[in-house]
């Protein structure tokens, strides 16, 4: 049997993984580490550039996250841009961003939360009528003069190829290394068929070879529940795979154009976004349903998705309080199924779509069939209520971070890198440490000064 040994192992190269990775490369001590993943390079699920929005949330235009979570997110996202600004400038692009509400309600709610981010975020603005309509005209074109709009405003939004990001985050993981004279292999390729929690850490199997480590980092987007359930725990947690489907047309909007987003709905509500490759064309959705495999378009993950508990009696029942039994998702969900029916799907999102851009036509929209990534949004049994949380708790004395990574994981995964090295260090034993004071000050002295949240 052919067995290799390190301090840590990372499950997972996609962009928190990778993260992770480099920074426990660059800033730490730790000295002998490997990056496993089955796909054959990095950021090649959720991460991807066909199945990530290419989204870079900063709390700006997030309606649903509370205003200390939003606090939060701005500053995890600028240790990612920070890393692209220096290493990956290709990968991100500013543009202007505006949440955008129609009719009262979504009037005196905008009021309402401009009032408390202002005095966080220096560059928000709020947007009567006549400025939406010189900044984002297709908004305010044969809209009915009477209706009240309003928008939240900032020229700092941003458009990610996290692929490109997570291929960068790869890379100088592997030059931190060499620079400081630690062992990081990376194994693409390679299924890991078993996991246990061995006296001194974790053994894992892949065909034959048997790892071992110390300490383990389990950032597999919706497979992080899997392997916890192989460990032993978090049984009472259950994914529902959900797609997030859209429609492109050709660029109607400058930037980013996000709506108003029920808080009992942890999935984004419609929006427009620029392609982050072509800015010629926008994406608009997401439309959600339900896939039952734990990666889109493979379908050897539906036995994976099987495995999970998600159908099982305690699975269901939790889905249907969790989901049918929760009016605002449930009316999500049905609004969802209706704008992908044959025929008269389109019609229908056309109707929703109007509501933001009033002069959208149907011939305007083409499906993006097949794309979009599965999000494995964890469902507690127990209670019935879904998970927010991008990690999943571990029980006490077991050295492993895991990575559930629901929306705005990409974003923050500066944030959940620097926490899990935290702990890793914590684990492995009062000689480790890691230089977190560096790692900032490397990433965020690439930010521009006026671009600082």
């Amino acid at each position: 049997m052919n067995k290799r040994h390190y301090d840590v192992i990372f499950l997972g190269i996609g962009v928190s993984g990778a993260f992770t990775a480099k920074t426990m490369a660059r800033h730490t001590n730790v000295a002998r580490m490997a990056m496993i993943d089955r796909r054959p390079g990095p950021g090649q699920v959720n991460t991807g550039r066909a199945r990530n929005s290419g989204t870079g949330h900063n709390g700006r235009l997030e309606s649903n996250l509370a205003i200390g979570r939003a606090i939060e997110v701005s500053g995890e996202f600028d240790l990612l841009r920070g890393f692209a600004y220096k290493y990956a400038p290709g990968a991100i692009t500013t543009v202007p961003g505006l949440l955008f509400g129609v009719g009262a309600k979504d009037v005196a709610f905008l009021r309402d939360r401009f009032a408390k981010l202002a005095p966080h975020f220096q560059d928000l603005r709020l947007l009567e009528r006549d400025e939406i309509a010189r900044l984002e005209p297709a908004l305010i074109e044969g809209r009915d003069p009477s209706e009240p709009v309003v928008a939240l405003y900032t020229a700092e939004a941003y458009a990610v190829d996290f692929e490109s990001v997570t291929v960068a985050l790869h890379n100088e993981a592997h030059r931190a290394a060499f620079e400081t004279g630690k062992t990081l292999d990376t194994y693409f390729d390679t299924e890991i068929t078993r996991v246990t929690r061995t006296a001194t850490g974790f053994e894992l199997v892949a065909g034959d070879i048997t790892f071992t480590c110390r300490s383990l980092e389990v950032a597999m987007g919706n497979n992080s529940i899997l392997v916890a359930h192989e460990l032993g725990f978090a049984q009472h947690l259950v994914p529902t795979t959900v797609g997030g489907s859209y429609y492109v047309a050709d660029a109607r909007v400058k930037g980013k154009v996000y709506t108003p987003q029920d808080e009992a709905v942890p999935f984004a509500a419609l929006h427009f976004d620029l392609d982050a490759n072509n800015h010629s064309v926008m994406r608009i959705g997401p439309l959600a349903i339900l896939l039952f495999m734990m990666e889109r378009g493979s379908y050897r993950t539906t036995w994976e998705y099987l495995k999970s508990g998600a159908l099982t009696p305690r699975g269901i029942l939790g889905w249907l309080r969790a989901i049918l039994f929760n009016p605002p998702l449930r009316n999500f969900g049905l609004m969802c199924l209706l704008c992908l029916l044959p025929i008269v799907g389109k019609r229908e999102f056309l109707r929703q779509v109007r509501r933001f851009i009033p002069l959208m036509q149907l011939s305007d929209l083409t499906f993006a069939d097949g794309a979009g990534g599965v999000r494995g949004q964890l469902i507690d049994t127990t209670n019935g209520t879904m998970s927010k949380a991008t990690r999943i708790p571990t029980p006490e004395g077991m050295p492993a971070n895991f990575i559930a990574a629901p929306s705005p994981g990409a974003s923050v995964s500066g944030g959940n890198a620097v926490r899990s090295v935290r702990n890793h260090v914590k684990w492995l034993g009062p000689d480790y440490w890691f230089d977190e004071e560096a790692m900032r000050a490397d990433l965020l002295g690439a930010i521009p000064a006026r671009a600082v949240s």
